[in-house]
């Protein structure tokens, strides 16, 4: 297996996870939740005892339920809308400018990363409590040295120079994690897109690996505009070569 296809199923991993705590729209925790939340507003309105019943398909429910009938449309969220809130603790701007409150800023946060994450960075051979330590060591490095970088030039500095991705190797998978969360499922919609409009009826016999170029080129670029063909299409010297256009 090549180490793009490796990469490409680690981020697929990551997301993964990141997302598995969300109820499928439309399914059958989401029709349920939903049936709850109704139920009460209604038992509410009209009063109700002490022993509220509350229905749902086959399964009747016998008490007060009305933690999980008000706070069950965000539990299934809180956690990753947590975890997402907690990623701020790597945006410098927001750091105090005192020392001594910056080594402890973040640390709950970044507790509550390490657990919500724990599965992905076992698997990568974290160790959270070096982490924690390391963590420490990155704000001050970056309050007194980079904090005039941009985002982007300062997490590709930490991510691929030396020593830095070695010395903040464990706190440096939280940034991976981060860099590869999706804002929305725009992407993943026009790439399912991109295929159907690629791998029709007449080009059902495409390899995966051109599939995969093409849906690569197509979402990402670059744009036929900025595309020199002469290189692609130049035919090897001594050598008999087929020339294959392949629409995108």
């Amino acid at each position: 297996m090549s180490k793009q296809a490796v990469c490409a199923l680690e981020n697929l991993l990551v997301t993964t996870e990141v997302m598995a705590a969300r109820p499928k729209p439309g399914g059958k925790l989401s029709q349920f939740l939903a049936d709850l939340r109704l139920q009460k507003r209604q038992q509410d309105e009209q009063g109700h005892g002490e022993m509220p019943i509350y229905k749902f398909q086959t399964v009747t429910l016998k008490g007060e339920v009305s933690k999980l009938a008000e706070d069950g449309e965000n539990d299934a969220d809180s956690a990753t809308t947590k975890a997402v809130k907690c990623f701020n603790i790597f945006n410098y701007d927001s750091w105090p400018e005192d020392q001594e409150e910056l080594v402890d800023h973040g640390a709950d946060d970044l507790a509550f990363l390490l657990d919500h994450f724990s599965s992905v960075l076992t698997r990568n051979g974290v160790n959270t409590e070096l982490a924690k330590g390391e963590f420490v060591d990155l704000k001050l490095l970056i309050s007194r040295m980079f904090k005039e970088k941009t985002y982007l030039n300062l997490w590709e500095l930490m991510l691929t120079k030396e020593p830095y991705c070695s010395e903040y190797k464990n706190i440096l998978h939280l940034v991976h994690i981060l860099l590869v969360l999706p804002v929305s499922s725009a992407v993943c919609e026009r790439g399912f897109s991109s295929q159907k409009r690629m791998k029709s009826d007449t080009r059902a016999s495409l390899h995966t690996d051109t599939v995969d170029d093409l849906i690569r080129i197509s979402v990402e670029g670059p744009s036929l505009e900025d595309f020199d063909a002469r290189e692609s299409v130049a035919r090897p010297k001594g050598k008999k070569a087929k020339l294959q256009v392949l629409a995108i």
